[in-house]
């Protein structure tokens, strides 16, 4: 059974929409259509005064303009319950291939937790097909959902002072890339060359590797980590949110290939609303061009 959504005063000019208790595939979902369709209400209003829209993977931040006349939290409440009853709408997907050399200090501990061999660990892990549910903690790091449910490991008890960038790790029942060196304590089963955040570019479209939506797909390599070379490739799907056919990540649309750098990304954070802000409409209303398909750059992050 679902939540009912509920409000939360952030200051005099914020409120916090809470629509989901877990963050996995069904509140990700829900959380869009929500945002969509509350950035439309409150737009039709007119007079709203409403900024932005931020996203999380259980939460949305609703911000207004500090010279706006507030929304009262009755008049609020009424449009969160309206738009929650709307149907979901469908989007174009991207689906990203990370190329992973599997293998990493953390690997046993994952096997033992769940009681299976490393071997069957990297199986199941590079065969699930994961959504990113919010970026976060780290600039460009992806909270993935979509993990077997026996691959599930408790972080570690003590973290560890610097992990590298690119390593693949499972963190309770989320996996996720780290995308620059930074401390951490999720355990480290893998690695990969590809870049998830460039510093170096000032355009916000092509800093981020990933965007919270995208769909991810984990494909083992051989050699040691530094000789991955291939490149991330992404692709645009035509699917509707309710299509999860096997094999369906991997069909190209129809389209040009082209190479750029990493693509767009938001900075949504799963404990906070510390994010990159976008205007409430683009973030609401976020689709893919579907210019066609993108491979993304390889240059080493951190």
């Amino acid at each position: 059974m679902q939540m009912v959504p509920t409000l939360t005063a952030y200051g005099s000019h914020a409120w916090c929409v809470r629509f989901a208790e877990r963050a996995d595939e069904a509140a990700f979902r829900r959380g869009r259509s929500l945002a969509a369709a509350l950035a439309r209400s409150l737009e039709s209003l007119g007079s709203s005064g409403l900024r932005e829209i931020i996203p999380a993977p259980t939460t949305l931040l609703l911000d207004f303009h500090r010279e706006a006349q507030p929304l009262d939290q009755a008049t609020l409440q009424q449009l969160v319950e309206q738009a929650i009853a709307q149907p979901a709408t469908s989007e174009p997907e991207r689906c990203v291939e990370i190329p992973v050399h599997y293998g990493g200090p953390d690997l046993e501990r994952v096997a033992r937790q769940s009681g299976l061999s490393p071997e069957a660990v990297i199986e199941r892990h590079h065969q699930g097909r994961y959504r990113v549910l919010c970026l976060g903690f780290a600039p460009g790091f992806p909270y993935l959902g979509g993990l077997d449910a026996s691959l599930a490991t408790p972080r570690l008890a003590t973290p560890r002072p610097r992990v590298p960038a690119g390593s693949v790790a499972i963190g309770g029942d989320h996996t996720g890339i780290y995308s620059i060196p930074s401390p951490g304590g999720w355990n480290i089963i893998g690695q990969t060359s590809t870049a998830l955040f460039d510093p170096h570019t000032a355009d916000l479209e092509k800093m981020f590797g990933l965007r919270a939506g995208d769909r991810v797909r984990f494909v083992p390599v051989n050699g040691p980590p530094d000789s991955v070379r291939r490149r991330a490739f992404t692709k645009v799907s035509r699917r509707g949110p309710d299509d999860d056919r096997p094999g369906e990540s991997n069909r190209l649309s129809g389209g040009r290939a082209r190479f750029a750098n990493p693509g767009t990304g938001s900075r949504d954070e799963p404990s906070g609303h510390r994010s990159a802000r976008l205007p409430a409409l683009r973030r609401a209303n976020e689709r893919d061009d579907g210019s066609g398909h993108r491979r993304l750059g390889q240059s080493p992050a951190g």
